[in-house]
């Protein structure tokens, strides 16, 4: 009961402190102005600004000089005219003519008979036939290189025109 007792009287105890007015006053600290830089900082950025100065011209650098090869590498790819074409033609057209040479020889020195000369003329006209379509052949492929060879100029042009913008892009950046 002691107990309760005392229980009772420490509460009374800490209302009554509880209500009676205080005068404490609150007090606000507030931080002033920060600095906007200090010594470290600034010396940081001078850093910075001076190490992406060297990598801009490294890199200006680099760019021209990838520039010049891939110009150098276009100009090589478009002006030389693919090997395979000017080996493989001339040779074909050879046999083709050699043929069509022998079997009209053979047509006007022949003292055959008329089964044999008539296979010889059919022949002949069938050499006439893969001649005409083999000439048909390397027009159309010649015209077809010749676009290709245009269509590769013109795309090459913009990839250059491309690159060279970008590299004017960041000298002025």
């Amino acid at each position: 009961m002691a107990l309760l007792e005392n229980e009772l009287e420490d509460s009374k105890f800490f209302e009554s402190i509880l209500n009676q007015p205080t005068n404490i006053k609150h007090v606000t600290i507030e931080i002033g102005l920060k600095r906007p830089y200090n010594c470290k900082s600034k010396m940081n950025e001078k850093a910075k600004a001076l190490m992406e100065q060297m990598m801009n011209k490294d890199n200006e650098k680099c760019d021209a000089q990838n520039l010049g090869i891939i110009s150098g590498i276009i100009n090589e790819v478009i002006d030389v005219p693919p090997q395979n074409e000017t080996i493989n033609e001339p040779i074909i057209e050879q046999t083709i003519k050699e043929k069509r040479e022998k079997i009209s020889s053979d047509q006007c020195h022949a003292d055959d008979d008329q089964e044999t000369r008539h296979a010889k003329q059919q022949e002949a006209q069938r050499l006439k036939k893969i001649q005409k379509h083999a000439d048909e052949y390397e027009a159309k492929q010649k015209k077809n290189n010749n676009l290709i060879r245009n269509i590769m100029k013109l795309f090459m042009n913009k990839l250059l025109k491309k690159i060279k913008r970008k590299l004017q892009l960041k000298q002025h950046a």
